[in-house]
């Protein structure tokens, strides 16, 4: 499914692209080419810390929450204030 499509009725900043999105992983050892990669909070370990590493992997978008995200390759950076809702509604 394309990104836009993926978003929609989901409120969000960031600029996105026209992509295809072919998965969803929140596990950065879990991601191939096309995936989107949420960096989920947990309690031992933030996602945040492998987004770099789904990069390497393939991701073709990070969905996060607001906090700023510096990376290095020019891919969107998908915000949202509850990242582990705006998973389960895209998931469905």
């Amino acid at each position: 499914m394309n990104l836009p499509n993926l978003l929609n009725n989901i409120n969000y900043s960031g600029d996105i692209k026209d992509i295809e999105i072919s998965s969803l992983a929140h596990d950065s050892r879990k991601v191939a080419k096309g995936s989107l990669f949420i960096a989920l909070k947990g309690r031992k370990s933030d996602g945040y810390d492998y987004i770099d590493e789904a990069i390497n992997n393939g991701a073709s978008a990070i969905l996060a929450n607001s906090r700023k995200v510096s990376i290095s390759k020019d891919i969107p950076i998908i915000n949202v204030e509850n990242v582990r809702y705006v998973m389960s509604k895209i998931a469905s």
